[in-house]
């Protein structure tokens, strides 16, 4: 039998291609076992991509705990470095204000018992010697102010104080009649003074406290106000002049002993001729009406009656004194002593 040629050409396809297609046919299951395992190595990929994004979320986490953790702890460590610092700053202002509280005021004027004071200042007195006073010995005379100002140091302790003290005190007098209360009006002198006191004397005074009160050691301390009674002595050294010329009255007739201005002074014996008046009982003369232009009394050592020395005791003595602060006291002062009354005021210095 003849084969036609289509047939022919389709039995050589067959031939040539059948292997070929039988080959095809065969890697289908392998390719199901390929997909698997892609598959599987996709998995693994993707549980080693979450694993390691697991990782780092937990590193991070980590990370983020362990900056919080440092931040906590540098917050923490910075709170106690301020809390220990305001504890400090406080410790050192208790302390500061503690140390205060226990210094001593340095102008506190509150004084401590068995405790010595002392102080340097000056003062003045106004000296006032009475003309009644001059009257209980003598007739005539006139009232005398003798302004005094000197120097002071002042120690005190346990209420006693004491004054040491060196003064000058001016004892000028303008002209007046002055005798002796057991001679006649013949015997009247105009007498002026131009003397001149240094005193140094010795007050000892007791302290009355005007304020008390008790300090923490249970000490009674006394104040600014005090009342301070007691006395005082001394001497003082006499110079300048004492004038004396006998007087007769400018009338002729009586005149009165305490009107000085009615008398004037002797020019000499018999001069003028006034009848008992400028006798030649001494030398006591002056050429003018004024006595300063005439005699002077000699002292002790001439053999007049002007003293050298003259004695000061003063009983009582009274003085209030206020102590502002520490370092700075004032004193008031009135008294009554051989001169006659005096009164003052004194500012002195705490040493």
């Amino acid at each position: 039998m003849s084969i036609q040629p289509s047939a022919f050409a389709l039995l050589a396809v067959l031939l040539v291609a059948g292997p070929a297609l039988a080959a095809g046919d065969k890697p289908a299951p392998k390719t199901a076992a390929g997909k698997k395992a892609a598959d599987k190595a996709a998995a693994d990929k993707a549980a080693a991509d979450r694993a390691d994004a697991d990782k780092a979320a937990a590193d991070k986490a980590a990370a983020d705990k362990a900056a919080a953790d440092k931040t906590d702890a540098d917050k923490a460590a910075t709170d106690k470095a301020d809390a220990d610092k305001a504890a400090t700053d406080k410790a050192d202002a208790d302390k500061a204000t503690a140390d205060k509280a226990a210094a001593p005021d340095p102008l506190d004027p509150w004084e401590e018992p068995s405790k010595t004071y002392r102080f340097i200042g000056v003062r003045f007195r106004e000296i006032f010697v009475p003309r009644f006073l001059i009257n209980l010995f003598a007739a005539g005379g006139t009232n005398v102010n003798a302004p005094s100002v000197g120097v002071e140091l002042i120690s005190r302790r346990d209420h006693l104080e004491y004054g040491l003290a060196a003064s000058y005190a001016d004892y000028g007098m303008a002209q007046t009649i002055f005798r002796s209360k057991a001679n006649p009006p013949t015997s009247n002198e105009l007498v002026a003074s131009k003397l001149k006191l240094i005193f140094v004397t010795f007050d000892i005074l007791y302290e009355i406290p005007l304020e008390r009160k008790t300090d923490g050691a249970g000490n009674t301390r006394t104040g600014r106000f005090a009342l301070l009674v007691g006395g005082g002595v001394g001497l003082a050294g006499v110079a300048g002049n004492l004038y004396r010329s006998q007087a007769y009255p400018l009338k002729g007739g009586a005149a009165d002993d305490n009107v000085p201005s009615q008398w004037g002074a002797c020019q000499g014996a018999g001069k003028p001729g006034v009848s008992g008046f400028c006798g030649n009982s001494n030398g006591h003369f002056s050429p003018g009406n004024d006595v300063t232009q005439g005699y002077s009394e000699p002292s002790w050592a001439g053999g007049g009656s002007k003293p050298l020395i003259f004695p000061w005791i003063a009983l009582p003595q009274i003085s209030l004194r206020y102590k502002p602060i520490k370092q700075f006291q004032t004193k008031l002062d009135l008294g009554f002593s051989t001169s006659g009354f005096f009164f003052g005021l004194s500012a002195s210095y705490g040493l």
